[in-house]
């Protein structure tokens, strides 16, 4: 192999790990922007919520993604509100169809609604924040003590 052949080939292989690492730190930036929103709702419910009883209409799981990662389990509800109007929303859980569960929800957004509670909320969300943060800053930060490295050993020669 030649050298521009060479230098054609790493170029490509540095701008390829450059654009992955940047969708790392789009995907991770987009899971933190999620979590702290759903840290907001979970404060606002702790705070404001009504609590209801509703009944489980659905279930479905899908694959925890990683090989030796638990499959996620999620349980759709049905409440109503003393307005009369009904609310069905998806939760992490699990419960058989026809249960009746205790529904913590927002009386000015009852889309805002959890059967978890604030605490397994919370543990949920700091866990979602701490792999974000991960993807955020760690992809980077490991790319560019590489590109560092790679730098320094080609500045040696």
């Amino acid at each position: 192999m030649n050298v521009r052949t060479r230098v054609a080939v790493k170029t490509l292989a540095w701008a390829i790990g450059f654009a992955v690492v940047v969708a790392l730190a789009i995907a991770g930036g987009h899971i933190v922007t999620k979590k702290i929103e759903e840290w907001g709702d979970s404060g606002r419910l702790a705070r404001h919520g009504l609590t209801t009883v509703g009944t489980v209409i659905a279930e479905r799981s899908s694959s925890g993604g990683a090989a030796g990662m638990p499959d996620v389990v999620e349980v759709e509800i049905s409440f109503t509100t003393p307005d009369g109007k009904r609310h069905d929303f998806w939760d992490k859980g699990r419960a058989s169809i026809g249960a009746e569960v205790i529904v913590r929800y927002d009386p000015e957004n009852p889309d805002n609604a959890s059967v978890n509670s604030e605490d397994d909320d919370k543990v949920s969300i700091v866990g979602g924040v701490v792999g974000g943060l991960i993807l955020l800053v760690g992809a980077p930060g490991v790319f560019l003590k590489f590109a560092w490295a790679e730098y320094r050993r080609a500045a040696k020669a």
